[in-house]
């Protein structure tokens, strides 16, 4: 009872038949004048920002007689065009797949071959977009994606073999966004670092968890990720909220007192009690842990000094967020007690469609 219903009594509500397009134009109009978007020295409205992506949304449209499931690459610096160009591939009923631009040519040319894209969201694209942009509307296209059809195909590192796609579904980030919004608290006030590469699926639950209630997404460009004292300066200066970054890079920055930080997560590899504890004095902190496959994050942990042994060297990854089922199994898929090491096995809303172009290994892993 306690290793199934107990650990796994995450039922919470959530807009199941909505997709992510619709969350966010439901506050372009309740947060109209509110900052949606922060780049360098540009700003856009959620007005701003829904008109500017609903005018790519109706080239690509007419130009590609894009239909769910279709998928388009974006392959950009980062900048708030790249921002437009998600929200306007999703506006017109495709799935984004995410192209680091800094990749090796080989690994770009693997991903938009076996992605099969109907088209390349690039600089090139953007600017024949630019020279006729006034011919198209600003009005939200036809809405013709069900919360089942894709949002986007992410590959994962390839560290085993090929790169593979994974196929996620508008619901499983609806859940992921309002579970993680429900979980930290997330207000319309709040301001939300994006920080993460867009090719990296955190970069999914930063943008999202901002754009579906009305909060701030501020990105940041490349040479100040990179540098941590200018990081710091940037979360000081731009009233970031919520910071959210694999923990060696919150190893490289001083914990202390920003004067707006809410909490500090940190996801994307094993995260040691010291840094927790050096955080944690000065602001909530968490541990995410999450595949791609189960949507960015399935599991999480709220660091407290009070209850932490303060000899132990390991953190804990948590419990599952919501809709979201974990089971540690043994090799033969039993359930293994309190304490004895198994593989984890993770189920519910976050689980992704599968592997595309790969229904065998779809089959075994999912």
């Amino acid at each position: 009872e306690q290793l199934t219903a107990g650990f796994n009594n995450t039922e919470h509500f959530y807009q199941k038949d909505k997709t992510v397009t619709r969350l966010f134009e439901q506050q372009a109009v309740l947060s109209a004048d509110k900052i949606a978007l922060v780049f360098k020295d540009r700003q856009l409205s959620y007005h701003e920002l829904n008109e500017s992506s609903n005018r790519l949304a109706h080239y690509l449209k007419s130009k590609y007689d894009i239909k769910p499931g279709d998928r388009i690459a974006v392959k950009l610096e980062r900048s708030e065009w790249m921002v437009i160009s998600i929200l306007a591939i999703l506006k017109s009923g495709g799935a984004y797949v995410p192209i680091d631009i800094d990749y090796p040519q080989e690994r770009i040319n693997y991903i938009l071959e076996d992605s099969h894209c109907l088209a390349v969201a690039d600089e090139e694209e953007l600017k024949t977009f630019h020279q006729q942009s006034g011919r198209y509307s600003t009005i939200n296209p036809e809405a013709i994606n069900t919360s089942h059809d894709l949002i986007y195909v992410i590959y994962t590192s390839g560290s085993t073999g090929k790169p593979k796609g994974v196929m996620t579904e508008h619901h499983s980030v609806v859940n992921l966004v309002e579970s993680q919004q429900k979980i930290f608290g997330i207000t319309a006030q709040e301001n939300i670092l994006q920080y993460s590469n867009f090719s990296f699926d955190a970069s999914v639950e930063q943008l999202f968890i901002a754009l579906t209630c009305g909060a701030r997404v501020t990105l940041i460009d490349k040479a100040t990720a990179l540098d941590p004292a200018a990081l710091e300066d940037f979360i000081s200066s731009q009233q970031v909220t919520h910071i959210h970054m694999v923990p060696a890079l919150l190893k490289m920055l001083r914990p202390t007192r920003y004067e707006h930080l809410k909490r500090v997560i940190a996801g994307g590899d094993k995260c040691s009690a010291e840094l927790a504890r050096s955080w944690a004095q000065y602001h909530p902190f968490y541990n995410e842990y999450g595949p791609t496959e189960t949507t960015v994050t399935s599991i999480e942990y709220l660091y407290h000094q009070a209850t932490a042994a303060a000899s132990s060297t390991v953190l804990p990854i948590g419990r599952p967020i919501g809709n979201t089922r974990v089971y540690i199994v043994d090799e033969r898929m039993n359930l293994v007690p309190v304490g004895v090491e198994g593989e984890i096995c993770i189920g519910g809303g976050g689980v992704a469609r599968g592997y595309l172009n790969k229904a065998e290994l779809t089959k075994e892993k999912f």
